[in-house]
């Protein structure tokens, strides 16, 4: 399974988006809101989805979501 890691914020309506969609398709994910730890990524807007080290924003997570088994 992949490393993946949500960059989120509590209070964003599109990264609750993005929970449910992961949830909904049973993918396993860790969550960050740490903003040291997205600063350190230079992630300026949330949602981020990493993927093995590579970084999703917007349209590509949902791609990237429905891809996967």
């Amino acid at each position: 399974m992949a490393n993946i890691i949500l960059y989120s914020l509590p209070t964003c309506p599109q990264c609750k988006m993005v929970h449910r969609l992961l949830d909904d398709h049973k993918i396993q994910y860790t969550e960050c809101q740490d903003m040291e730890a997205m600063r350190a990524k230079n992630i300026l807007q949330v949602p981020v989805l990493e993927v093995e080290e590579e970084l999703l924003v917007g349209k590509e997570i949902f791609t990237w979501v429905r891809g996967q088994k």
